[in-house]
């Protein structure tokens, strides 16, 4: 299991939105930007049980997420991508510990939004290959 060393964690967090990239139902890739927290080991979002990137995950897992930075100068560069596995949880303990995050990071969206258990589903991200520069 892939440990986020404590400046990717800490950049990880820094960040509002990341982009998860998944082969659609379709057997085409799609990118979509997506609110997210995280730990050492892990990336959690949030989405509805009944959305594409569900249906897409059940049927193949393999994800790419990246978070990052831009500059107009280059030399300032920073970001994080991964390359994972995908769980869809929609109870449990692991399915607690993403909402609780996911609430701490977003707590004026998630309130106003609001959360049905049962409707909403956390998405868990476990890398497998990460690359992370300027950090």
């Amino acid at each position: 299991m892939y440990h986020f060393s404590p400046a990717e964690h800490t950049f990880l967090e820094s960040q509002r939105v990341g982009r998860m990239a998944q082969v659609g139902e379709d057997g085409l890739p799609h990118s979509i930007p997506l609110c997210y927290a995280s730990t050492d080991s892990a990336v959690y979002i949030e989405t509805s049980g009944r959305s594409w990137k569900v249906r897409s995950l059940i049927r193949l897992p393999d994800v790419a997420f990246v978070a990052d930075e831009y500059f107009e100068d280059w030399a300032k560069l920073r970001g994080i991508r991964m390359q994972g596995k995908a769980d869809v949880l929609e109870k449990g303990d692991e399915y607690e510990t993403g909402k609780r995050l996911l609430f701490q990071k977003y707590p004026e969206q998630f309130e106003k939004m609001g959360w049905a258990d049962g409707v909403n589903v956390v998405l868990k991200i476990t890398p497998t290959k990460v690359n992370a520069w300027g950090l």
